[in-house]
């Protein structure tokens, strides 16, 4: 989907002596953030850096910290119900920054159907069909008046 998922994994070393042993890490809790719904409209137009009037800012867009839940992983791989857990295991804040207009990144993810396309389709064959009954209303015109 148009998330971002985030993973907090752990793993645990063996160390006998001089010897280390790196275990695999296991998913002990993830996460999921809705990028078009959640992140890209909550981002805000800022100016950031040249302090002085002669120098001129980094322009980007910044959302506020945003706090994401974790719940608990399974160890096959699956995440457990919420209504099996007493909410999050854990929180992770972030900030998401872009160099962009988010509004031009939600304009371009817009996803489009067969039946959208086909609407704009016909919109552009009668806005044609249009302009050619317009062109031919103004050139008879031009033949009544000089006749």
């Amino acid at each position: 989907g148009p998330g971002l998922r985030l993973s907090l994994q752990v793993r645990r070393d063996i160390v006998l002596g001089l010897v280390q042993f790196e275990m695999k890490a296991s998913e002990v809790a993830v996460g999921v953030l809705d990028l078009q719904q959640r992140v890209l409209p909550a981002c805000v137009h800022e100016r950031r850096g040249g302090a002085s009037d002669d120098m001129e800012g980094v322009r980007g867009w910044e959302s506020p910290v945003m706090l994401i839940p974790l719940v608990q992983a399974r160890p096959e791989g699956g995440v457990v119900a919420a209504d099996q857990l007493n909410g999050a295991v854990a929180h992770v804040a972030v900030i998401f920054s872009l160099d962009v207009d988010p509004e031009s990144v939600l304009a371009a993810t817009v996803p489009t159907t067969l039946a959208k396309r086909f609407e704009e389709g016909v919109d552009g064959v009668m806005s044609w069909f249009n302009k050619q009954g317009g062109d031919i209303q103004d050139g008879g015109a031009s033949c009544d008046a000089g006749g």
